[in-house]
């Protein structure tokens, strides 16, 4: 009797620790929090390359390139929406010219900082990462296709298709 006495006084401990730490390891898991007002901002997203949507730039086609000659001519970046927007150079595909040409994307204050021979009169900024650009605000790049040591012989209709990315900028509260 005492040994089944003490059996059931056991197992009563047991399950008084088990229901403690079950409600004591729900707890844990709660929590609660009061958020303040937020602020929801919508607007017209529009990037323009060239003042359209899809520029064909034909400032950089040429004939009688050399390997090691190259083409660079202005290209105008602006916001055409009514809110700030984040843009860059996402993808510069060479097409027949695959491995066989290069580019680089300089930031300019204006077309005449881009001649088409020489070097343009560069600012500030990288291409390739995002830079912002409130509504209306424009920024001109020069960009230039050099040609490699070794092009391949037949390069008419070679395409070079420069890509930008554009996003609404994080609005400032």
């Amino acid at each position: 009797m005492v040994s089944a006495r003490h059996a059931v006084l056991t197992l009563g401990i047991v399950v008084v620790m088990a229901s403690v730490l079950v409600v004591g390891s729900g707890a844990s898991w709660r929590t609660e929090r009061q958020l303040g007002a937020g602020t929801l901002v919508a607007g017209r997203l529009d990037l323009k390359v060239g003042g359209v949507d899809a520029y064909s730039f034909t400032a950089l086609s040429g004939t009688n390139l050399a390997p090691g000659s190259y083409r660079q001519a202005p290209l105008v970046v602006s916001n055409a929406g009514d809110i700030a927007l984040r843009y860059r150079l996402a993808a510069v595909t060479f097409g027949t010219l695959t491995g066989s040409a290069s580019y680089t994307a300089t930031r300019v204050a204006a077309a005449a900082g881009c001649p088409t021979t020489g070097n343009p009169t560069a600012l500030a900024g990288s291409a390739t990462t995002f830079r912002t650009l409130v509504p209306a605000a424009v920024e001109t790049w020069c960009l230039r296709v050099t040609l490699g040591p070794n092009p391949p012989q037949a390069l008419s209709g070679a395409v070079v298709r420069f890509t930008y990315a554009g996003e609404q900028a994080r609005h400032a509260a």
